[in-house]
């Protein structure tokens, strides 16, 4: 499944569709489980984004920009914590994708909603 960015043109924003990496993995680049982010953000795992450490640094969606290359969006602290429950309840390893609308500003989406995929 392509997880490309998706333009919607309504009033919450667009709509983005990306796997689920915590901001200090993604700011690296590199997870603690050893995954190489800019390759293959599928295989972070939730072990990895639920490291404390992790927890902290909030999350970000990793988006395929179609030509094998991911830009990734912070989500703010709500949505954060929002992805953590996800995550805290999910029953697969990795593999772990968010469907977010919202308003990017910066590199941050304010979400407006969020929900696994």
């Amino acid at each position: 499944m392509s997880t490309a960015l998706v333009v919607a043109a309504d009033k919450r924003g667009d709509t983005y569709r990306g796997r689920v990496v915590d901001q200090l993995c993604a700011i690296k680049g590199r997870g603690a489980d050893g995954v190489d982010l800019k390759t293959s953000p599928q295989n972070h795992t939730v072990g990895c984004a639920l490291m404390p450490p992790c927890i902290a640094s909030g999350y970000c969606i990793y988006v395929d920009k179609g030509d094998g290359s991911f830009d990734f969006y912070k989500l703010d602290k709500t949505e954060s914590d929002l992805a953590l429950n996800i995550l805290k309840n999910e029953t697969k390893t990795d593999h772990i994708q968010l469907e977010v609308t919202g308003v990017l500003k910066g590199d941050t989406i304010q979400v407006k909603t969020l929900k696994e995929i």
